[in-house]
């Protein structure tokens, strides 16, 4: 678990960086207009995944808790993460679901 969050997303953000020859690839998405956007929109291989990244006191919004559901709601993977295993999981819960499509 993290004291900061934005050390989290350092974090994961640079154990994602290598990956990107494996067909994973990550986004952040800031729009102060838009309340609940997830922290990571990270692309495995066709599989959308949403990551929301809390320090070990934070806590998701309902905002953030909706938008989570919505987009796994419509196919994709997703959750609140307080450690970079935990983003792992669900990037491996994404490629388990691609290879069952191919």
């Amino acid at each position: 678990m993290y004291e900061e969050e934005a050390e989290l997303l350092k974090k994961v953000t640079d154990w994602l960086e290598p990956q990107r020859r494996d067909g994973i690839k990550v986004l952040r998405i800031c729009d102060r207009y838009a309340k609940g956007y997830s922290d990571l929109f990270i692309n495995v291989r066709g599989q959308f995944v949403v990551a929301e990244l809390k320090d070990n006191t934070g806590t998701a919004s309902q905002h953030q808790k909706d938008f989570i559901e919505e987009m796994v709601a419509c196919g994709a993977i997703g959750g609140v993460c307080r450690t970079v295993a935990e983003v792992a999981d669900l990037v491996d819960q994404a490629k388990r679901r691609r290879s069952d499509w191919t």
